[in-house]
Protein backbone atom coordinates (compact mmCIF):
# COMPACT_ATOMS: atom_id res chain seq x y z
CA UNK A 1 0.00 0.00 0.00
CA UNK A 2 3.32 2.35 0.40
CA UNK A 3 4.40 1.60 -2.97
CA UNK A 4 3.67 4.17 -5.32
CA UNK A 5 1.48 3.90 -7.96
CA UNK A 6 3.45 4.61 -10.52
CA UNK A 7 5.81 1.76 -9.28
CA UNK A 8 2.87 -0.87 -9.64
CA UNK A 9 1.64 0.46 -12.77
CA UNK A 10 5.30 -0.15 -14.37
CA UNK A 11 5.11 -3.85 -12.80
CA UNK A 12 1.73 -4.87 -13.63
CA UNK A 13 3.37 -8.84 -13.50
CA UNK A 14 2.86 -8.51 -9.48
CA UNK A 15 -0.20 -8.91 -8.07
CA UNK A 16 -0.54 -5.59 -5.83
CA UNK A 17 -3.88 -5.75 -3.99
CA UNK A 18 -3.24 -9.45 -3.26
CA UNK A 19 -0.41 -8.52 -1.40
CA UNK A 20 -2.01 -5.87 0.41
CA UNK A 21 -5.25 -7.98 0.64
CA UNK A 22 -2.82 -10.84 2.39
CA UNK A 23 -1.49 -8.22 5.38
CA UNK A 24 -4.78 -6.21 6.12
CA UNK A 25 -5.82 -10.22 6.38
CA UNK A 26 -2.48 -11.77 8.65
CA UNK A 27 -2.28 -7.25 10.72
CA UNK A 28 -6.43 -6.77 11.27
CA UNK A 29 -8.17 -10.27 11.20
CA UNK A 30 -5.46 -12.35 12.76
CA UNK A 31 -8.25 -14.33 14.53
CA UNK A 32 -9.81 -15.36 11.58
CA UNK A 33 -6.45 -16.17 9.53
CA UNK A 34 -7.08 -19.48 7.46
CA UNK A 35 -4.16 -20.77 8.45
CA UNK A 36 -4.37 -23.18 5.02
CA UNK A 37 -4.50 -20.51 3.12
CA UNK A 38 -1.44 -18.74 4.82
CA UNK A 39 0.31 -22.22 4.12
CA UNK A 40 -0.27 -22.32 0.62
CA UNK A 41 0.70 -18.69 -0.11
CA UNK A 42 4.04 -19.44 1.26
CA UNK A 43 4.75 -22.66 -0.31
CA UNK A 44 3.15 -22.41 -3.23
CA UNK A 45 2.43 -18.75 -3.79
CA UNK A 46 5.74 -16.81 -3.68
CA UNK A 47 7.41 -18.35 -5.93
CA UNK A 48 6.23 -16.13 -8.90
CA UNK A 49 6.75 -13.14 -6.61
CA UNK A 50 10.38 -13.72 -5.73
CA UNK A 51 11.09 -14.39 -9.77
CA UNK A 52 9.14 -10.70 -10.20
CA UNK A 53 11.50 -9.13 -7.35
CA UNK A 54 14.53 -10.64 -8.19
CA UNK A 55 14.08 -8.93 -11.91
CA UNK A 56 13.58 -5.61 -10.40
CA UNK A 57 16.23 -6.07 -8.22
CA UNK A 58 18.37 -6.73 -11.24
CA UNK A 59 17.32 -3.51 -13.13
CA UNK A 60 17.81 -1.43 -9.69
CA UNK A 61 21.76 -3.05 -9.48
CA UNK A 62 22.54 -1.19 -12.37
CA UNK A 63 24.62 1.29 -12.88
CA UNK A 64 22.66 4.79 -14.50
CA UNK A 65 24.63 6.66 -16.96
CA UNK A 66 25.71 10.01 -15.35
CA UNK A 67 24.12 11.92 -18.20
CA UNK A 68 20.51 11.11 -17.86
CA UNK A 69 20.63 10.13 -13.64
CA UNK A 70 17.08 11.56 -12.90
CA UNK A 71 15.58 9.66 -15.91
CA UNK A 72 17.16 6.68 -14.19
CA UNK A 73 15.81 7.71 -11.25
CA UNK A 74 11.95 7.83 -12.37
CA UNK A 75 12.47 4.84 -14.33
CA UNK A 76 13.00 3.01 -11.01
CA UNK A 77 10.25 4.26 -9.12
CA UNK A 78 13.47 5.84 -6.76
CA UNK A 79 11.84 9.72 -7.60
Amino acid sequence: QRIGEPHKQRHPEIDWPSIAGMRNVLVHDYFDVDFATVWLVATRGLSPLEKAMRAILAVLDQPCPLARPVECQRSTGMA
